[in-house]
Order: C-alpha cells, then structure tokens, then sequence
C-alpha cells in the first residue's frame, strides 16, 4: 500500500495564492506550474505522480508550502498529534480522524468518552465541522451516526480550520494495527466451559472483526449470520475491491486469521457432536457468527477508524449480538487507560460503551508481547 507520496520541491516559505487556480503549461521534457509570481518546475513524471492519488488534493489547494507559522498556530492548539505535524511537513496531505463533541451530548469528562447516542446532534456537529472546511482541505472516508468523530484526508489549511472549530477535540493520525493471536483456547479455557458446564454457546450471536471467514471451510459450515466489511487500505481491500461492502461474500477471508479466530470459537458441526473434521472444537460451536472484515490479506487495517466503521455497524445492524472478539489492535502502544489519548481511541471507547449499554460484551487482545504494562487500543480502555 502506498502511504506517502513524491513531494515537490518547494519554493520559498511564503504563502500561495489560494483565490486562483494554476495555470499549467506543459512542455516535452518540461512542467510548469505557475501561482502568481511564483513558478514550480518539476519533471513532467512528478507532476503525474502528483496528480494520481494524494497530490491531486495537495496541489489544487497549493498545501505544499507548510509554513512555520502555521506550524505554530497548530501546535498551540494543543490538540494535534506530532505524527499529524510530520505528516503535513513531508506530504501536505495527512489521513486523520478527528473527535468531536456534540452540544449537550453526556460525557463522562474525566474519562474523556463521549457517551451520546443522540445521532442528530452528532449529525448537526459534524455538518457543522464539514462546513468549516473549503473545498479541497478534506477528503471524507467515514461519517458516523452514534459516535462523534469523522476520519479522512486532511491539509494544513484544513487542520487550521479544525483547530478553530469549538467542538473539536483530538485530531490525530488514523492509526494502523493489525491481527494479533498466539494461545486462546489453553489460555481462556473456554473449552472447559463446554465440557464441564455444557454451555455451547447455542442461541448466542457472536461477532467478529478481523480478517474474513472462509465460507468453504467444513467446520463452519452453517455458523455464519451475517457479514459486512470495512477494510480501506491501498485504495480499497474488501472483496470486491471496494472500501466497504455488507451481504454474501463481503466478509471473504483472503488472510487466515480471522477464520482462524472464528473456529477458535465455533468450529465443530452439531451433527459431529460438535466434533471438528479438520480442526479442534470451539470454545461455543453452536454460536452463530457476524463477520466483519477488517483486515487485509497482510493481516493489518490501514486506519483505526475502518475498525470503528464495523463496530457501529453493529450497533446499527445487529442488536442480535451478545459478543464481539476483536484480535487486532492498533502499532501504537499505551502504559495506561487510552480512552482519552487520541480521537481514535476516544472512538473506540465510544463505541464499545455503546455495545456495553446495549448488553454487549467486547473482548480485546492484548497485543502486549509480553509487556507487564503496555497494551495496545482498544484494549488499553476502560471497558
């Protein structure tokens, strides 16, 4: 997946003149982009390279010229991450999420979770925030309904306008993570569970955001309910090549890891005694399963925010569910409760706390290589 991008070379640190367009006049082994006064020569490969994918956005707005007095106006805000910072400085284009507070929504201030489920003031708030921002500072990629944040590309002069907003909170990088399993069943003893207490987890819902599930494996046969993806990476990694998809076939596993996971929960076919033909039973092989995915097929998520996406889907789309797994977790590591860290832990916390109120229960790797203190998000949180 391409995260950055060639940057052109710069002219002196002074403003562009936003109000015009530039005028582009091509020549056979030469480019010329004029602003104003000032003209940028680049090799006619750079300015292709530009115009594909994240330049395009960058250079209608001429962003390029990240100046220090911008620089500065953005770190007194105190509400912008330092990776946020460096990404501006090299790329001039920055995928983000941002965390917003609804007016009158209830929060729990010294945890820093925003609790609401009031959809039309998170609606009205984000309109607001969008409306803020001009043409070519921000390239959406999620809208949420229950949880106040919004995710996607960002320029300098868009983090300037962010920063002015009342309501925003956090605007950091739309961190990437990836899969995370080595012991479950040996740790959890959850096959205990089903041989010593005979609980096989029939009539119970389980999700699980991860890699896929592989629909032709025998041993889950029958045990899929429903399925869904989120997965934006490299342009778009959901089955059809898309960054999002629900129905037959959105969950399709291009990895292992989330079928994986899943017979770890219900593999074994009730006609079988709940016995596996190609692998151990599951901790609840009578669990129907919801599978969401979110990874790629090199077991990661390009961003934080396509994990959040799955979950609020449930929280639309499946009241059914009584347990969500997610063995995933975010690069970055945490000493102590992330709730309020950055805008996409403040997004996971709002989303399992609604799942919470509404009955469920989230499970969470750790992702803490042995680590007797630092765990990554979300299961640094407090739920």
């Amino acid at each position: 997946m391409l995260r950055g991008g060639l940057r052109p070379r710069q002219p002196d640190d002074h403003g562009i003149n936003l109000d015009s367009m530039p005028e582009i006049g091509l020549t056979e082994s030469m480019s010329v982009v004029s602003w104003g006064n000032d003209r940028i020569r680049m090799t006619r490969v750079k300015l292709l390279l530009m115009v594909l994918g994240a330049g395009a956005l960058a250079m209608a707005e001429g962003v390029w010229a990240f100046s220090s007095d911008a620089e500065r106006r953005i770190r007194a805000s105190r509400i912008v991450s330092e990776g946020v910072i460096d990404g501006l400085r090299s790329k001039g284009l920055v995928r983000v999420m941002i965390a917003f507070r609804a007016p009158g929504e209830k929060q729990t201030q010294a945890r820093g979770k925003m609790l609401s489920q009031n959809r039309s003031l998170i609606a009205s708030t984000g309109e607001s925030i969008l409306g803020r921002l001009k043409p070519g500072q921000f390239e959406l990629r999620h809208r949420f309904e229950t949880i106040g944040a919004l995710a996607g590309r960002v320029t300098a002069n868009g983090v300037l306008e962010l920063v002015n907003h009342p309501e925003v909170l956090r605007v950091d990088i739309d961190a990437p993570g990836r899969g995370n399993l080595t012991e479950a069943l040996p740790l959890t003893q959850m096959d205990s569970l089903r041989l010593n207490d005979g609980l096989t987890g029939a009539g119970i819902s389980v999700a699980v955001l991860d890699s896929g599930y592989d629909s032709d494996h025998p041993d889950l046969a029958g045990d899929l309910a429903g399925e869904a993806c989120f997965c934006s990476g490299g342009g778009g990694c959901c089955p059809g090549g898309g960054t999002a998809e629900s129905g037959t076939g959105a969950a399709e596993d291009d990895h292992g890891h989330g079928t994986n996971v899943t017979g770890v929960i219900t593999s074994g076919a009730a006609a079988n005694g709940f016995a596996g033909s190609e692998a151990p039973t599951g901790g609840a092989p009578a669990a129907k399963i919801i599978a969401i995915k979110v990874l790629d097929d090199n077991n990661s998520f390009c961003c934080a925010s396509d994990v959040i996406a799955g979950l609020e889907y449930l929280i639309n789309n499946h009241p059914e569910v009584r347990v969500v797994n997610m063995s995933l977790g975010t690069e970055a590591r945490f000493p102590g409760n992330c709730d309020s860290a950055t805008s996409y832990t403040m997004g996971f916390a709002a989303a399992i706390d609604t799942l919470r109120a509404n009955g469920v229960m989230t499970f969470v790797s750790t992702g803490n290589n042995g680590s007797g203190v630092d765990m990554q998000g979300p299961a640094r949180g407090g739920n």
